[in-house]
């Protein structure tokens, strides 16, 4: 796969990072008939973090993942580096949750109060990607007014009901 990917780049550049997020997802095909395929990529990906210098690779998942570079018999174990990535914490990162739902460039057409963005914080887990699908619905529904906590509340009440979005993703 690896080759393959260089000869198409046409050398246009010195390295390449391969970033797979959700990889749980694949390898939830290893117990079944494409498990081949399955075991032949894990066996490319080791040998590509341990012997390309010019290639990284940056796999993203939750518990299957985890099990799957602590596993001897596994084919990326001892070959990664596991670094487990925390939610936001309420008070600590309120900054950083307001650059990511209301970004400088939005100017004031975005406005989300303390207490929406605290809340963002509590029912999501602190999850970016939560966090910013519920903000990007809030936004939607308060039209350009203040988004305050009461507004998240019903936002979430209206995705649950399938209510908001209409196959929209967040910006």
């Amino acid at each position: 796969y690896f080759k393959r990917l260089r000869e198409l780049s046409g050398r246009a550049f010195d390295s390449v990072v391969l970033v797979a997020d959700e990889f749980d997802k694949l390898l939830e095909y290893y117990r079944t008939p494409a498990e081949p395929q399955v075991h032949e990529l894990l066996n490319q990906l080791r040998r590509a973090a341990t012997e390309e210098a010019d290639l990284g690779v940056l796999v993203a998942g939750s518990d299957l993942m985890r099990r799957l570079v602590s596993n001897y018999r596994s084919a990326l174990y001892g070959s990664a580096t596991e670094i487990e990535l925390k939610g936001f914490s309420e008070q600590e990162d309120q900054p950083a949750v307001r650059r990511i739902i209301a970004p400088e460039a939005l100017g004031r057409r975005r406005i989300f109060d303390d207490g929406a963005v605290s809340h963002l914080i509590q029912i999501t887990g602190g999850h970016p990607l939560y966090v910013r699908v519920i903000a990007f619905a809030a936004s939607a529904i308060a039209q350009r007014t203040r988004v305050t906590r009461g507004l998240v509340s019903d936002t979430v009440a209206a995705l649950l009901q399938g209510q908001v979005l209409e196959g929209r993703l967040p910006d």
